[in-house]
């Protein structure tokens, strides 16, 4: 009780999914004899008014891909400076702008919230990436569902689509670690498909095969997730037959690839995204392009104020994006590559993006290392690197020594045991040095990948 008011900490599924009058497909997937044990419930949130500006998101990005970037970024910028505290005292030109990064966000996240926003029904999304403090982002329900046509319009280019209607299933994202949110919803946007998010880790099902007769049940239309669990899903032998796979999270190998194109018999994505702007570029075939035209994308010299030429390696810096409450203007972020403009398209290449690590256990299996992020978030670390030697033990690097080190090293081993592999050795190794402005591998091993 607040006063005389009763505070109710969850939605029902009416508030979940206000566009959707019939539910009985999200029942049948949750309740579904063979699915896995759903530890969360969770909507999109959009009514028939969030589907229509969903719709009208769509077709403003045909818009744009017919129009000058330039002309776009001087009329998000123009519209910024009006509408966003933070650029309000920012230079005309936007040539003349300032970068930002992600402390500026986490030291006034209100800063950047448009003046003509609503701040009705916000949802909120955490973020610490590999390390770091947690950086909370903020959307409505169109811009949280906003990836949908992003990918759509991917998709249309090699003449696929999403799956539509009630009964069918069109996105499943994959994952396979010890523990995550995982449950069974509806895309409104797309006339109540199926989204499900499933954890193949063992413990997450009621029965060996289920994981098998569920997704081979549902056929879903679009697998989501990456490296390491699509390698966790060719593993288990399930032989789905979705219209496109996307990868994300990890830069995916070529050679994986390649291997996931042979066992789905559909095209591969390698999807580049941030929590604070959603979908940047995707890959294909070895070609990494801008997925979407309302973002605006420059390389930065990483240790100054100034924008590099075309072909120039820096960090990758963004602008633009559709989310009123982060309207982003010259966000750094903190990833290196050069840029090419083609045909009035715009490609990434020598992208260094998160590289998938997995570490090998003594009694045969593998750690997913997303599992030591998720027990090291608490620590807010500013930066720290675990590597796997040919022995199997893990060496442990941070910028700290004394308490902070037992608490790692409890943290690592709560992992350890949960595999079975608590007699692991954990060494620490030299402290990491003060923060150099460019990512530290948090996870490598002397293991093949």
């Amino acid at each position: 009780m607040q006063g005389n008011k009763t505070i109710r900490p969850v939605l029902d599924d009416s508030e979940r999914f206000p566009g959707l009058e019939d539910l009985r497909w999200v029942y049948y997937l949750r309740q579904h004899p063979k699915a896995p044990l759903y530890n969360f419930k969770s909507g999109d949130r959009l009514d028939s008014d969030g589907v229509g500006r969903l719709h009208g998101y769509k077709g403003s990005l045909r818009k744009l891909s017919g129009s000058s970037p330039l002309s776009f970024i001087r009329a998000f910028y123009k519209e910024a400076r009006s509408d966003v505290p933070a650029y309000r005292n920012y230079p005309a030109d936007f040539n003349d702008t300032p970068s930002m990064n992600r402390d500026d966000l986490r030291k006034a996240p209100w800063d950047y919230v448009k003046d003509s926003a609503s701040l009705e029904n916000i949802l909120c999304y955490a973020t610490s990436g590999t390390t770091g403090a947690p950086l909370e982002v903020i959307f409505d329900a169109t811009c949280a569902s906003s990836w949908l046509p992003q990918v759509e319009l991917m998709l249309e280019k090699e003449g696929f689509s999403l799956e539509r209607g009630a009964g069918t299933t069109a996105v499943a994202l994959i994952c396979h670690q010890l523990e995550t949110l995982t449950y069974a919803s509806a895309s409104s946007y797309l006339e109540g498909s199926g989204f499900i998010k499933v954890n193949l880790h063992p413990k997450q099902w009621r029965a060996p095969s289920d994981a098998s007769d569920y997704l081979q049940g549902l056929n879903p239309g679009l697998l989501t997730g990456d490296p390491l669990a699509f390698s966790a899903l060719m593993e288990l032998e399930i032989p789905l037959r979705p219209r496109a796979v996307i990868s994300s999270a990890m830069s995916l190998s070529e050679g994986l690839a390649a291997k996931l194109e042979e066992y789905f018999h559909c095209p591969v994505y390698d999807v580049y995204s941030m929590t604070e702007c959603r979908n940047i570029a995707f890959k294909r075939q070895g070609i990494m392009e801008k997925m979407r035209p309302d973002l605006y994308l420059e390389i930065l010299d990483p240790e100054a104020e100034r924008v590099l030429g075309e072909g120039a390696w820096g960090e990758l810096a963004v602008s633009g994006g559709n989310n009123p409450y982060l309207p982003l203007v010259r966000y750094r972020t903190g990833d290196f590559c050069r840029l090419r403009n083609q045909g009035g398209r715009q490609f990434l290449e020598d992208f260094q993006g998160r590289l998938p690590v997995r570490f090998s256990l003594p009694h045969g299996g593998w750690i997913n290392t997303i599992d030591f992020s998720r027990a090291l978030a608490p620590l807010a670390l500013a930066s720290f690197q675990i590597a796997q030697q040919r022995d199997f033990s893990l060496v442990v690097r941070h910028q700290g020594r004394g308490e902070l080190s037992r608490k790692i090293e409890e943290a690592v081993r709560g992992v350890l045991e949960q595999y079975g592999a608590e007699n692991l050795p954990i060494f620490f190794g030299d402290p990491l040095p003060e923060d150099t402005g460019q990512k530290t591998c948090s996870f490598v091993t002397e293991f093949e990948r």
